[in-house]
């Protein structure tokens, strides 16, 4: 058997997506994996090492694409309150502003007051002074120019008046000092709390700055590991994709290693292969029509020279409209539906090729492909062989056709999709 050696190509590849996982904090690094196949078992074992370590990072990036998500609506959160911070802010410092205005006019006003109440005050000691310290000479003063008692007392009902207003007048400064002091006091009070409350303010918006920032910082790091992982799962599929064509190349290698008497042996690889996919999923039909024609239990039995009979009985036992009709006239009819390669062939469709003697190059030979490379089809008995092999027994017909044709869907219907 020709060994398979994968080692140059996934141990890079899977070396890539251990280094990913172990930063992502999923698969650690140095995880036991296969990197190097020299059987079939070994290859199937490989395939689903991948695959499960495919998930597995899906998972992660899944999570890591939620947390992310969930971490940008947090700063979209945090950058609506700092807007409304800001917001805030900025009345509280126009609020501020306008009280220091008012502070300014109060203290204008009330050094206004103090100067008005010390003028007030200084002219009424004057006149005070005037009035009781020289009383005598102006009382007499005032009753020899009068000349009589009235306008004496007149005179002195007049000083007490003045005396009255200036009592009064000062009495009404200070109240107004007293009341523009209190406003000043007041309007001082105010002024601190707003303060306070912008300086608070200011702390709260650092704070939440501080904690976007590091929200921001969080979604880009998880930006990278999320590139890292992307880039892990697609080694990883590259890998898969590399360990399952060798996985197919070791199988038809097989198959061409065994006879007749080792069907089940073939049955085996090819039930094996569809498990683990070929790059098409195959569905249950698929698999079903696959199983029904490896172990030869369709409706119509293997009868030499009736191969299209034997095929659409087997779609008939799985439940699929018997299509009618030689191999020849499957390919014309349904050949848009198909394809001439031999690769990626779904597994469940009918197999063409010119066929062999007389009768195949009228009729051509038509089977049905089972998985793993391999094609079952009734020769007088259920043939399990290569695509390859199929063809190369055919020779040329009427039709223009040599070998291998190709693939077709029966009826024309895709199946498994």
């Amino acid at each position: 058997m020709k060994k398979i050696n994968l080692k140059k190509r996934i141990t890079s590849l899977l070396c890539t997506t251990l280094i990913a996982a172990g930063i992502t904090g999923g698969i650690a690094a140095g995880s036991s994996i296969y990197v190097q196949a020299d059987t079939i078992d070994e290859l199937f074992q490989q395939r689903e090492d991948l695959t499960k370590q495919e998930k597995e990072l899906e998972e992660q990036k899944k999570k890591m694409e939620e947390e992310k998500k969930k971490t940008e609506e947090e700063v979209k959160q945090l950058e609506e309150q700092l807007k409304a911070l800001v917001d805030e802010i900025n009345k509280l410092d126009a609020h501020l502003s306008e009280l220091m205005g008012r502070i300014f006019e109060v203290n204008r006003q009330l050094e206004e007051q103090k100067a008005k109440q010390s003028k007030q005050y200084e002219e009424m000691k004057l006149r005070i002074r005037y009035m009781y310290e020289d009383s005598n000479h102006n009382m007499s003063e005032a009753l020899v120019s009068s000349g009589d008692m009235k306008q004496a007392l007149n005179a002195a009902e007049y000083f007490q008046r003045i005396y009255s207003y200036d009592r009064s007048r000062l009495d009404e400064i200070k109240d107004t000092r007293e009341k523009i002091e209190e406003l000043q006091s007041q309007l001082q009070s105010e002024f601190d709390e707003v303060k306070k409350a912008e300086e608070e303010m200011a702390a709260k918006r650092t704070q939440v700055a501080e904690i976007a920032t590091q929200k921001k910082d969080k979604i880009s790091g998880l930006s990278a590991d999320i590139a890292a992982t992307v880039n892990s799962i697609a080694d990883t599929q590259q890998a898969f994709k590399d360990t399952n064509e060798a996985l197919q190349a070791e199988i038809r290698a097989k198959a061409g290693q065994l006879n007749g008497a080792q069907t089940e042996e073939l049955i085996k690889f090819a039930r094996r292969a569809r498990e683990s996919s070929e790059g098409y999923d195959a569905g249950a039909k698929n698999n079903l029509i696959a199983e029904l024609a490896s172990t030869n239990k369709g409706t119509f039995p293997c009868t030499a020279g009736w191969c299209a009979a034997w095929v659409s009985g087997v779609y008939n036992a799985a439940g699929v409209l018997p299509p009618h009709g030689n191999a020849i006239d499957y390919w014309n009819k349904w050949q848009s539906t198909g394809s001439t390669s031999m690769k990626d062939i779904p597994v469940g469709a009918a197999v063409i090729s010119s066929g062999a003697g007389y009768e195949g190059s009228i009729y051509g030979h038509i089977g049905i492909y089972i998985g793993g490379g391999l094609v079952a089809s009734n020769i007088g008995y259920c043939k399990i062989e290569t695509v390859e092999s199929f063809g190369a027994s055919a020779t040329a017909n009427c039709q223009g056709h040599t070998g291998y044709i190709g693939w077709v869907w029966p009826n024309g219907i895709v199946l498994g999709k």
